[in-house]
């Protein structure tokens, strides 16, 4: 008698035991996604593939890499930078500002490429939206 009740007690912990295990696994949120502006220059893609505008996600080393690029340029003045990025859970929104300068602008006569990169833990799932900004020169 006394071994069917601890089979009984067993088997019954065991079962609590795995829907605890249950409900953490349905209950586990993804981690919100880390990211990292970069300033450098950090991979052949940029050099190579610098004269398309447009995003390029790069996995390298465990990470991902978004390269948001202005395509060339035929003079200097121009620019990118991050206005704002959202994270929600792996959904990325990320809004730029292109600028661009004005008639009056005296400008390097030279090609440009202008580019940001972003760097994420995860691989994300991106937007990005652009704003395209003329400054004025001069008086």
């Amino acid at each position: 008698m006394k071994k069917k009740i601890i089979i009984g007690i067993i088997a019954i912990l065991l079962l609590i035991g795995i829907e605890i295990i249950i409900y953490f696994i349905n209950n586990k949120k993804d981690e919100d996604i880390k990211y990292t502006i970069i300033m450098e220059l950090v991979s052949d893609k940029v050099n190579y593939n610098r004269e398309i505008s447009g995003e390029e996600l790069v996995e390298y080393k465990g990470n991902y890499y978004l390269f948001i690029k202005m395509g060339k340029r035929s003079t200097g003045g121009y620019s990118i930078e991050l206005k704002d990025i959202k994270v929600s859970g792996k959904d990325v929104t990320i809004t730029v500002n292109e600028k661009h300068p004005g008639e009056t602008c005296t400008v390097t006569d030279a090609f440009t490429y202008p580019y940001l990169v972003v760097k994420f833990n995860k691989k994300p799932n991106y937007k990005v939206k652009r704003n395209i900004e003329t400054y004025k020169c001069g008086f």
